[in-house]
């Protein structure tokens, strides 16, 4: 038999120092995708140990929990966004590095 891909995901979950959360008119309502995200969101509270990085794909209704966390905005398709998922990353690198 397979591996469970509940498990799976969930292994893949726990091992993350950051999550992209793609947000689109579809995403913001599927169950699992909300599952994932409130399970890593519960992890970023608790233990800090991992940085959640809301990507925009169109627009749609973003969750009240992200409101006050900055995300990369991809509905223009330019670099802009790029520059600021790498912001992102390398902004909490730098302060993990120093111990903020």
């Amino acid at each position: 038999m397979g591996d469970s891909i509940v498990e799976k995901i969930n292994a893949g979950l726990s091992g993350a120092t950051h999550m992209l959360l793609l947000l689109s008119a579809t995403s913001v309502q599927k169950p699992w995708v909300r599952r994932e995200f409130s399970s890593t969101l519960m992890r970023q509270l608790s233990s800090n140990s991992v940085r959640v990085l809301p990507v925009l794909l169109e627009s749609c209704e973003v969750p009240a929990i992200l409101s006050d966390i900055r995300y990369a905005d991809f509905r223009n398709h330019d670099d802009t966004a790029y520059e600021q998922i790498s912001h992102a990353i390398v902004q909490v690198e730098v302060n993990d590095a120093a111990g903020c």
